[in-house]
Parts: C-alpha cells; structure tokens; sequence
C-alpha cells in the first residue's frame, strides 16, 4: 500500500487503477481514526469503502466531495464505484502468510508507518 508501505490489507480498487489497504483509503477520507474507529458514521454489518462513501455523501455532501478523492492521483469520485479486491488479498495471503497474519491480528510490520 502506497500510504501505509505495507503489505495489502483488505485491498479496494478504485476506478483510476490505484489500489489501497480499506482502512487507509477510509482514513485518507477523514473517516477512521488512526485505531480504525469511525469517527464520522456508524454503519451496521460490515463497513465498506462503498458504504462509507454513501452514507458520507448522505450526511454531509458538500465536505465529502471535497474528501472523496484518491490520495494517490486526486482523481475525484472514486470511492462509490470502488472494488474490495479479495482474489488479490488471496494472492497476498499465499505469498506473504506472515505478513498477512500480523496485519490481520492488528499488528504493523516494522516498516509500517
């Protein structure tokens, strides 16, 4: 991931290509804190990139779109049309186990930053 330097955790996709760790594209959008907490909404079930972009726009459309934007090229509206990517979150898991593991128990790899 080109935010965290490590290894892809929960991979999403956006439509210009980039691809992040969840937690660090919904951070990256003022909606998780550094703990992975929403300190903007609160969904039921599983919280999605796709989710959090919806119920974002809802709550607060002027100052979302200003946020929804991919932190790597600035290409605006990318987070509604993104892709959880789980065949390449498989591919990580068979080449980097360990790695994986640790992200996933919520530890940080020492070149997390």
């Amino acid at each position: 991931c080109s935010i965290c330097r490590d290894t892809l955790y929960k991979p999403v996709g956006l439509e210009c290509g980039h691809v992040f760790c969840r937690d660090c594209l919904l951070r990256c959008a003022g909606v998780l804190d550094h703990e992975g907490t929403s300190i903007a909404v609160t969904f039921r079930g599983r919280q999605t990139v796709q989710n959090v972009a919806r119920g974002e726009a809802l709550s607060e459309p002027v100052d979302w779109l200003r946020r929804d934007k991919c932190p790597e090229c600035r290409q605006e509206g990318v987070f509604l049309t993104s892709t959880r990517l789980r065949h390449v979150e498989a591919c990580i898991k068979r080449v980097d186990p360990e790695g994986h593991a640790l992200r996933r128990g919520g530890g940080v790899s020492h070149h997390h930053l």
